[in-house]
């Protein structure tokens, strides 16, 4: 918030931290992109992402469930102003989660007259945003059309990076389908597939796919997907679903969830920003709740 402030009154000092020996992320349409002391914006909405679940639990259930109602809407309003797509997918996910967890039908038709028009708020409003959704429309009716002139402005940079990501995944998918070609192999297949080859963009996310999804297709298949998607339904706390589960149980588990759902789309990395510590915890917190139960 103090970033954000800042750079609406010219401080450079309060939004520029360069002078800490932090990057700085500036958008020609968007002036200044709010990050915090993260890399980029989506990392910073990434890593908030659990504490931004348990935000939105407290705000409609009117408590302070380990975060202040106070902090609760400050850490709303931060996750709003980064600009992120990822971002914006974070609180897609908790509002889904809440739902599925507490379903009533006052909230959910209060829940749904809240998130549409505040899609349309954020597509009309900030450009960025407004930039990836029309990348992905453009995508999806264009196809690999879209790769052929990256220079135009008309596809969201960032957009097609992630899609191109998806584009060596699926192609290396359906050479080696089930268990992938192993471990850090995913370089070796963009080397082999990126459809953006000989542009600006031929070498960013050589490595990680940009994408967890992207990644863990390519290095394990369809087997370690399917894995994956299990140990997570296995070990999900669910309100709905699990017999009277702890109040806090159920609420941390759905906030890791969302931040493996995060991980997923956005960063390719196994270990960036302690992520092995959060599917400990998931492990973890369904682990503590089989034992509450069973007592």
């Amino acid at each position: 918030m103090i970033q954000y402030i800042s750079f609406k009154i010219g401080f450079r000092y309060g939004y520029d931290y360069s002078w800490m020996g932090l990057r700085v992320i500036s958008d020609a349409d968007n002036g200044y992109l709010i990050h915090s002391i993260f890399s980029e914006p989506a990392h910073f909405g990434i890593v908030l992402s659990p504490a931004l679940f348990i935000s939105i639990y407290n705000i409609f259930e009117s408590k302070d469930l380990f975060i202040t109602r106070l902090k609760s809407l400050a850490i709303i309003l931060a996750i709003i102003l980064t600009s992120s797509s990822t971002a914006y997918a974070a609180i897609l996910f908790s509002l889904i989660f809440y739902l599925v967890n507490n379903y009533k039908k006052k909230k959910s038709f209060l829940l749904i007259l809240v998130a549409i028009p505040l899609f349309l708020v954020l597509y009309f409003t900030i450009h960025k945003f407004q930039t990836r959704v029309n990348s992905l429309i453009t995508f999806n009716t264009e196809g690999q059309n879209v790769f052929e002139n990256t220079t135009s402005g008309e596809v969201d940079g960032s957009t097609l990076i992630l899609l191109n990501g998806f584009y060596v995944a699926s192609q290396n998918t359906r050479a080696h389908p089930l268990f992938g070609t192993g471990i850090g192999s995913y370089s070796t297949a963009f080397e082999k597939f990126s459809l953006l080859k000989g542009t600006w963009m031929e070498n960013l996310n050589k490595e990680d796919g940009n994408s967890l999804f992207n990644r863990l297709l390519t290095e394990f298949g369809i087997v370690g997907l399917l894995l994956l998607v299990y140990f997570l339904k296995s070990h999900y706390v669910s309100k709905k679903f699990d017999k009277s589960p702890d109040e806090d149980d159920w609420v941390l588990s759905s906030a890791v969830l969302v931040l493996v759902l995060s991980f997923l789309l956005r960063q390719g990395h196994y270990f960036i920003n302690g992520f092995p510590l959060f599917i400990w915890s998931f492990y973890f917190i369904k682990k503590i709740n089989s034992n509450e139960r069973n007592r």
